[in-house]
């Protein structure tokens, strides 16, 4: 018995004295910890002697291994921009994506333009929700209305909420199409001795000639529409025939 007294007496200041220990204050800690740093100072201070030919060494394995680094890091800087590469296409059409439309209209911004860009926004509706409530049996009080509600009596609750469906991300476009047509600006007259004629002085010009209706769902082209602005070629093109006086 005497024994196992003992025994727990001596556990017991072990246990004390592990919390003890393990309680440092916060100067005691700070102490410590500026000796550990001054002793790893004091190491990194420390003289060595080395050769001068292992002191090449070294450097050139110091340079070889940041060529390598300088390499890794520009096939990194390569992949990422090959993976951001757009693949050009030739004209808009159905099955591009939106990155693709955008980089043929940045290739091309004499011949296209873009009037008119919408993006869809969540459809909100309100919706009446009627909750029926069926009373059966022996008359009951209504607590709310104080009221006496008969029997088999049914009594309808209507609630309102909006509910957000949210639909594909769609894009539409309205993109016009220009060509560089000759533009009559002006006539002058011009005799050749026998007869006057009129000639029609025309000048080269951006014109709109056509609209293009491009819709994009989530990221890819689904619709692609060509609408002709047939007034604006016929003003545009130079008229052929010469009238003559």
């Amino acid at each position: 018995m005497r024994r196992l007294a003992i025994i727990s007496a001596v556990s017991a200041a072990m246990v004390c004295g592990g919390i003890a220990r393990a309680q440092l204050s916060t100067e005691e800690a700070m102490k410590r910890l500026k000796e550990k740093q001054e002793a790893r100072q004091a190491e990194r201070d420390k003289l060595v002697t080395i050769k001068q030919g292992d002191l090449e060494d070294l450097k050139a394995e110091i340079a070889s291994l940041k060529a390598q680094l300088a390499n890794l890091q520009g096939q990194a800087a390569n992949a990422a921009s090959a993976a951001k590469k757009v693949e050009p296409v030739r004209a808009l059409a159905i099955g591009e994506t939106r990155d693709q439309v955008f980089d043929f209209l940045r290739r091309h911004p004499q011949d296209y333009e873009v009037t008119a860009d919408t993006m869809s926004t969540p459809n909100v509706t309100s919706q009446t929700i009627v909750k029926q409530v069926d009373r059966q049996g022996q008359n009951a009080i209504d607590n709310k209305n104080a009221l006496n509600v008969a029997a088999n009596q049914s009594e309808q609750t209507k609630t309102q909420q909006q509910v957000v469906t949210e639909r594909e991300k769609t894009e539409k476009l309205v993109i016009t199409r220009k060509e560089y047509v000759p533009v009559e600006v002006g006539t002058h007259s011009e005799f050749n001795g026998i007869r006057t004629t009129i000639v029609h002085d025309t000048q080269k010009m951006w014109v709109p000639t056509e609209k293009i209706l491009v819709e994009i769902v989530e990221g890819t082209v689904t619709t692609v529409d060509h609408e002709g602005l047939n007034a604006s070629i016929e003003q545009a093109k130079m008229r052929s025939s010469v009238r003559r006086r």
